[in-house]
């Protein structure tokens, strides 16, 4: 049997712009613990974002 060819695909935003997340981060204990987050891009994710990469890595344009 020759080789087997798995293509794996996963979206792992971590922090994302909504409600609950400007809650904790305008929060005066959480506030600090959100700030201590590494965040590679430099910057949070926007639920748009999100779906964008989503939608690209279903379509056929992701060869």
């Amino acid at each position: 049997m020759g080789p087997i060819f798995v293509r794996l695909n996963a979206v792992a935003p971590g922090m994302t712009q909504k409600p609950m997340f400007h809650g904790a981060a305008d929060h005066p204990e959480t506030g600090k613990m959100v700030e201590a987050i590494p965040i590679p891009q430099i910057r949070y994710a926007s639920q748009d974002k999100i779906a964008g990469a989503i939608e690209f890595i279903l379509s056929d344009a992701a060869t």
